[in-house]
């Protein structure tokens, strides 16, 4: 046999060799992805849960004066809970609602320090959590004039 005959036997057989193997690896991964698809399906989800609150911070002139303002809080879950809304500052809880994954609640609010809410279910585990702030305010404080008005034109 001629040798380019015997090189071209070669070359194709490793190149039959290249094809299988890449077939192979072709077919582990597509084997390999189909495993993680089911094992994903079978995985729990997890919940995604989502707390605003509105004001994010209350202000007052004073350090001693109660910080009154109107909180509004929204809620939103990936799927219906028994929840409670409970302030940091209050031993029972605001409001509860069964079987609900989203609301909005309003109600005033009287403050001397930060507040936290939570959103406990119904055994008390905390859900979300958000901080509204109390602040005082202090106006900047004025630069005294130095040296006098010149103006010569």
């Amino acid at each position: 046999m001629p040798f380019s005959i015997i090189v071209s036997r070669k070359v194709i057989g490793i190149f039959k060799t290249a094809l299988i193997v890449k077939s192979l690896l072709i077919i582990g991964t597509s084997c390999s992805f189909a495993q993680d698809t089911q094992h994903n399906k079978f995985q729990t989800s997890k919940v995604s849960n989502q707390l605003s609150l509105h004001p994010l911070t209350c202000a007052v002139m004073k350090k001693d004066i109660f910080c009154k303002t109107e909180l509004q809080i929204e809620f939103i879950s990936s799927h219906p809970q028994n929840i409670c809304v409970w302030l940091s500052n209050s031993s029972t809880p605001k409001k509860c609602y069964l079987k609900t994954h989203k609301f909005k609640l309003s109600f005033p609010i009287k403050m001397k320090s930060d507040v936290i809410v939570f959103i406990k279910d119904m055994h008390g585990k905390i859900i979300a959590s958000s901080e509204l702030k109390f602040a005082i305010f202090q106006p900047a404080k004025v630069r005294k004039r130095r040296g006098l008005n010149w103006d010569i034109f």
